[in-house]
């Protein structure tokens, strides 16, 4: 019989990692981990699902490095298996369960955890971004024993070392006899590259192979910007109000190689997506690791990158070193908007610069943009329209606008009368749909139901074309009515016209993998 885990760690599918800041509402664009509205990149060869929890994996990381135990409980999402996972931890028997929380999956998680707490006596931690921002809620769930705050390596691997004696663990709160012992927040740490790489082989064993054939990568951790929309914008906050040190930290060039090598030799991989808020942020950093990544690496790759931040040199470096696409989180083309409403300051005349950049060194780019933000008008959207046709880029990914507790733009939002208390409420206790369009039915309109067609299709379409469009009231009304069903045909269209795969094999194999494995067998582990 196997020696059961230390710990165990619970996850859902709709999981990814903090993140977002140049890139948006993370993306999928940014929030939390992902909470994304149309998803066309999922699954595809370039853009790997990027919702597997690396905070996980790093946790696992840790705790393995240092001899303890780790086992994983993936829910695919495709039907209720919760008397299945009971029956699972049953046979684990871990010492400790762990649930990785964002807001998207936050009453998933009290309610699996609720199933656990009637069957088991094995204490329960929460942690993750939902958890980091509202502690104190989560913690007075009956189900929940324990909360980790903040970035938890450190504070798991102490907490397991003492064999779960210790209350006195900074980042860790506890619950004692009717009261919380709420420690203090664990200081971030300078130097990234201690950390081992993540233990990711506890997604791989229960996922198709393309997520280990085109794995998400992180070089860095934490953007230098505070989007209001965005979770890095809470996390910030969170640290400073403790006093801790810098949010932004980038492993070095020796660091990513070792474990871009260890990837390619271990798990075959092929393609690296490099899921940095902001990648190439960092001239210096970027040159040596360029220079590096085609000696020993030399496969193909793609980035997030700032409008504003990027530089000729920036771009010519990336397309030297095989990156087959660049991503820009424009969010929106109006000026107005992404200063008053997003808190983003870059200027129509750098991303045109940047689109030119891109173009003379033949990168191909995507421009993001948000839907259904507050203040938004029609006239707004032609505005973004005209910026977005002006830099005609290869894709544009549209989204809608998805919510974060205490994120600053809920109180943008109740001030534009698109959000109430009571709304407000429940997108704390995840409960209400995080996606603003929820919202804004109740007022009769919905950007992204109206626009997102428009703004997929406009790559396509030559300039000219788009320009009119915009001009004529009949063909905008024509365009703006479009029914979502039709969304994908100008996305297929605009990837086979650029070059990315229009029919992704990871995407069938993916469908036939979930579809064998956890619909009628599943997969043993």
């Amino acid at each position: 019989m196997k020696t059961p885990p230390d710990w165990i760690t619970v996850r859902r599918r709709a999981c990814m990692e903090i993140g977002a800041g140049a890139r948006g509402n993370k993306g999928p664009p940014a929030t939390q981990e992902g909470t994304d509205y149309e998803d066309d990149s999922r699954g595809s060869e370039d853009r790997p699902d990027p919702r597997l929890g690396r905070g996980v994996g790093y946790l696992s990381g840790m705790l393995k490095l240092k001899g303890h135990r780790t086992a994983l409980i993936f829910d695919p999402m495709i039907k209720d298996k919760s008397e299945e996972f009971a029956a699972r931890v049953k046979i684990i028997n871990p010492d400790l369960i762990g649930f990785s929380v964002v807001t998207e999956n936050y009453q998933w998680a009290l309610n699996m955890a609720a199933v656990f707490k009637q069957n088991f006596a094995t204490p329960i931690i929460f942690g993750g971004p939902h958890v980091t921002i509202m502690p104190q809620e989560v913690i007075s769930n009956p189900q929940v024993d324990m909360v980790a705050v903040g970035e938890s390596e450190k504070s798991l691997l102490e907490l397991a070392d003492s064999g779960l004696n210790r209350q006195d663990i900074k980042g860790i709160w506890f619950k004692q006899n009717g009261s919380v012992i709420r420690n203090s927040l664990r200081p971030l740490e300078p130097d990234i590259d201690q950390y081992p790489f993540p233990d990711e082989d506890l997604f791989y064993e229960q996922l198709p192979p393309s997520y280990r054939i085109t794995p998400s990568v992180i070089t860095s951790r934490g953007c230098p910007f505070s989007c209001t929309y965005c979770g890095n914008q809470i996390m910030q906050k969170v640290y400073r109000e403790s006093g801790s040190a810098s949010w932004v930290r980038r492993r070095s060039v020796e660091n990513v190689l070792a474990e871009l090598a260890w990837r390619k030799e271990r798990h075959g991989s092929r393609h690296f997506v490099f899921m940095d808020d902001i990648f190439a942020s960092d001239l210096e950093w970027l040159r040596r690791f360029i220079k590096e990544y085609k000696q020993k690496i030399n496969l193909p790759f793609n980035c997030l990158a700032h409008p504003s931040l990027a530089k000729e040199e920036t771009i010519a470096l990336l397309k030297e070193g095989g990156c087959t696409f660049v991503d820009f989180g424009l969010q929106s083309g109006c000026s107005d908007i992404r200063k008053k409403v997003l808190y983003r300051y870059e200027k129509n005349e750098e991303v045109l610069a940047i689109a030119e950049v891109c173009k003379k060194h033949k990168l191909r780019f995507i421009l993001d943009c948000i839907l259904n933000l507050p203040f938004d008008t029609e006239e707004t959207i032609k505005e973004s329209l005209g910026l977005f046709n002006k830099a005609r880029p290869d894709i544009v990914s549209c989204y809608s606008l998805a919510y974060l507790p205490r994120a600053q733009i809920m109180g943008i939002s109740k001030g534009a009368g698109l959000l109430s208390e009571e709304d407000i409420g429940l997108i704390e206790e995840g409960r209400h749909p995080l996606r603003l369009s929820s919202v804004v039915r109740k007022h009769g309109k919905d950007d992204y139901r109206r626009y997102s067609f428009l703004f997929c299709s406009l790559p396509i379409l030559p300039k000219w074309s788009v320009s009119m469009i915009v001009r004529s009231r009949l063909l905008f009304s024509l365009f703006t009515s479009m029914p979502l069903i039709f969304l994908a045909l100008p996305r297929v269209i605009a990837k086979f016209k650029f070059g990315f795969r229009p029919v992704s094999r990871n995407l069938i194999s993916n469908g036939i993998f979930y579809f064998k494995n956890y619909l009628f067998r599943r997969k043993k582990i």
